[in-house]
């Protein structure tokens, strides 16, 4: 963000970490799935949303609360 003249940024609050899917997995069942590099939107992709909504349904391997610095 150095050279921006302006930028934005939104807090990371809380971290929930659900159990993880292996890479053929994804493959197998979204045809050729590559992992994005950096944000996807998960609307305008409804088998990895899917996917998605079905990891997230699951119990959560840890949480974690993040503190802000002042």
């Amino acid at each position: 963000m150095r050279d921006l003249d302006e930028a934005f940024a939104i807090p990371i609050l809380s971290v929930t970490e659900y159990p993880g899917v292996p890479a053929a997995a994804l493959r197998a069942e979204l045809g050729g799935f590559h992992p994005p590099q950096g944000y996807a939107r998960l609307a305008g992709n409804r088998p990895l949303l899917a996917v998605c909504g079905r990891m997230a349904s699951g119990d959560p391997v840890r949480e974690l609360d993040v503190r802000l610095r002042e």
